[in-house]
């Protein structure tokens, strides 16, 4: 109740702070971008990637308000749908997990079926994944045959691995960066792009004789994509868990995230507070 607000927002405050109901006349609620984007920022990175995001919210908004469904380039209408399917489940069951609800409960008869599609996905994945890992042999293969000598090809390729790949930039969003990870192909350093959060702690530095706040920062990393600049593999969402790459949000040094990381900078480039 002491939270600043506009205005007009205080009607539909009091109203869900006494009689909290989605269905209240008049209640303004946001869009499905925004909601997701709230959660991910309460809960961590969302287990499908901000493209699978954006597919689904406009597979949504098409079907709802204009009846149609949008076509994907390349793909048949069947598969994007089932595509679309699986990933709504993904979420469904990211949610559940957070809200401690069982998803037997939740999907009741249902649940076989869930469990088969997401099967099903899980496989199609394997195989994009080996495919993509042949691309990337054929790839080391065909340029190492340009090499007589086993130390000149060590050396472009190093010079290769310290290059950041030219799609870097096109895949880092706002709250990701790179930091450096052994192509699982050719095993040359590439880059792995994840999401960034920085936990603020506030403790008592007393070194100097008096009592003064002190922000400690942690940062946590949530993969999201990698990219070789060597073999040329790339790899997106549950691709890289199939190749072996941990996605579970982990522990990183602020190092490994560039000489230029700051996470005091980060958190207040990310929410507005330069408090410290």
């Amino acid at each position: 109740m002491i939270v600043s607000l506009e205005s007009r927002q205080d009607k539909a405050l009091i109203a869900l702070a006494t009689a909290p109901h989605l269905a209240i006349p008049g209640l303004r609620t946001v869009t499905l971008r925004s909601a997701l984007d709230r959660v991910a920022l309460m809960h961590g990175p969302l287990p499908i990637t901000s493209e699978r995001q954006q597919q689904l919210i406009d597979c949504r908004n098409s079907s709802t308000h204009v009846g149609m469904i949008p076509r994907s380039d390349g793909e048949t209408e069947e598969r994007f749908v089932r595509r679309v399917l699986s990933d709504s489940l993904l979420l469904s069951n990211f949610f559940l997990d957070h809200l401690d609800h069982d998803t037997s409960q939740f999907y009741g008869q249902h649940k076989s079926m869930v469990a088969g599609l997401l099967d099903k996905q899980r496989t199609e994945t394997q195989q994009q994944v080996d495919r993509l890992f042949a691309n990337a042999k054929t790839r080391i293969d065909s340029l190492r045959e340009h090499f007589d000598d086993d130390e000149l090809w060590r050396s472009s390729a190093q010079e290769l691995e310290a290059v950041d790949p030219p799609r870097l930039a096109m895949l880092l969003d706002s709250d990701q960066l790179p930091t450096e990870y052994d192509c699982p192909s050719c095993g040359y350093r590439g880059r792995l792009i994840g999401s960034i959060e920085v936990d603020v702690t506030m403790d008592f530095d007393v070194s100097e004789g008096e009592s003064m706040p002190a922000p400690f920062f942690t940062t946590f990393f949530h993969a999201r994509s990698f990219l070789c600049n060597v073999c040329k593999l790339e790899l997106r969402g549950a691709e890289l868990e199939v190749a072996g790459i941990p996605t579970a949000s982990r522990q990183i040094e602020d190092h490994e995230l560039g000489d230029d990381f700051d996470p005091a900078e980060w958190e207040a480039m990310r929410y507005g507070d330069d408090d410290y």
